[in-house]
């Protein structure tokens, strides 16, 4: 209000000069209100090289972006919403949030290796994080709050347990008792240290954890997830950290790029649902989410069954699946990737055919090799994801810039065939004057 109403005193028009007042000034108004307004919500710091040295002061949570770049300008909003939560709320972390223009900081890009754009990093002092994970404001806040640590964080009172169940799909805790191990203490204490920023690690004691987390002698390590609390068997030959590598993820989680390769790195067939959410609503229609729920029934009800042989997760739209199969997949489907052997499988029920137990039959089929799936590694299966994937890159760049694609590509191409066109005038014009000279020699001979 305040810079508006100086913007009104500051004006001092004549009215009668430019008509109907009230219109004219709320064209004025509203031009100078975007202006002032789009200024005053970018709350991030604009950062330069010298961050590298003053970077130990605080924590940091930095974007580094390219002007050009695409996604760059999308995030930018979202970004500016996180500044706001760190930089002018307090948020009790000190956490402040900054961007970096790779193309002019170098010297930062380089530091902090920066390889594509946007990239998201947590920062300090000489503790870099990188961000992987969706590009949403409640996604980038949560890294924040994991990444600021510490890396265990104390369980004192039954509420703050039921706080971390309410908060969080999936969390692990250690439960001590008098004579507990040091050593399991340790090791889940160096765990926490390295996949801090993925998911959250508690502690606490056995009095707290009675009735609430199944215990197991005097140290019991257990996930939370899908609403229950399943324990770390010592006697197995899963190490612990497998075992919390293996546990880390949902059930049944949304697949992004980033989390795709945890799951890839599991090396176990992904089952994924291909299904579509309504924008801004999240939301699906009655034959997508058939697909959905049985898959989802599956990969949360029969945990005992599957949980060591498969994965399982869902994709909004298919474009992650395209990618990996090189193949156009319609939406909803189901299909399975087999990471170890690069092969996948495409389920040929319908929203109208599917049921749990067709479901099941598909997968059990798989896992007994009765199921024959498409791909490998092979040569020639490397050659074809290889023009597919130029092929799609042109696709989707004239679906989404059409004009743009036709003047990079048509400028180039028109280029050429006009040195195309001289070269062969040229040739036709040095061939003519040939011809010419000879038929003047002959015509001197002959005389």
């Amino acid at each position: 209000m305040f810079c508006l109403n100086q913007l009104n005193t500051g004006l001092n028009l004549d009215r009668a000069a430019f008509g109907p007042p009230k219109m004219f000034g709320s064209w004025i108004l509203a031009v100078f209100s975007l202006i002032i307004a789009g200024d005053a919500f970018k709350v991030s710091y604009e950062l330069d090289d010298r961050f590298i040295e003053y970077r130990k002061d605080a924590k940091w949570l930095v974007m580094f972006y390219a002007p050009w770049c695409h996604h760059c300008h999308k995030s930018e909003p979202i970004w500016e919403q996180v500044a706001q939560t760190f930089n002018q709320h307090n948020s009790g972390l000190g956490v402040r949030v900054g961007k970096i223009d790779a193309t002019k900081q170098t010297r930062s890009a380089a530091e902090f290796h920066v390889k594509g754009f946007p990239t998201i990093k947590f920062i300090q002092g000489d503790n870099v994080v990188t961000y992987d994970g969706e590009r949403t404001r409640e996604d980038i806040e949560e890294f924040a709050y994991k990444a600021s640590g510490p890396a265990v964080r104390k369980l004192t009172e039954l509420s703050e347990l039921r706080a971390a169940e309410g908060k969080n799909e999936v969390f692990f805790v250690i439960v001590t008792g008098e004579n507990s191990s040091g050593e399991l203490r340790q090791e889940y204490g160096n765990i926490a240290q390295t996949l801090m920023t993925t998911t959250y690690f508690y502690e606490t004691d056995s009095k707290l954890a009675s009735g609430n987390v199944p215990l197991k002698g005097w140290t019991t390590v257990a996930v939370f997830k899908d609403n229950k609390y399943f324990t770390f068997d010592e006697t197995t030959s899963k190490s612990l950290k497998d075992w919390i590598e293996e546990e880390k993820m949902p059930s049944f989680p949304k697949i992004s790029g980033g989390n795709f390769y945890q799951l890839i790195a599991l090396k176990k067939p992904i089952v994924i649902a291909v299904v579509e959410q309504m924008p801004f609503r999240h939301t699906m229609d009655a034959a997508v989410e058939k697909i959905y729920d049985h898959v989802e029934e599956i990969a949360t009800g029969q945990r005992e069954k599957y949980h060591d042989k498969l994965s399982f997760g869902f994709v909004d739209g298919n474009e992650i699946v395209n990618h990996v199969f090189s193949e156009w997949i319609e939406v909803p489907a189901v299909v399975v990737y087999d990471p170890v052997q690069e092969t996948y499988y495409i389920s040929a029920e319908t929203p109208q055919t599917i049921t749990t137990e067709s479901l099941q039959k598909f997968l059990d089929g798989i896992l007994a090799g009765e199921v024959h799936g498409a791909g490998g590694k092979g040569w020639f299966r490397k050659a074809y994801k290889f023009f597919y994937s130029i092929a799609a890159y042109f696709y989707k760049m004239f679906s989404t810039q059409p004009i743009l694609s036709s003047i990079l590509l048509g400028l180039p191409l028109g280029i050429l065939t006009i040195i195309l066109v001289m070269m062969y005038t040229n040739d036709c014009t040095d061939n003519k004057e040939e011809d010419e000279g000879d038929d003047d020699s002959d015509h001197e001979k002959e005389e």
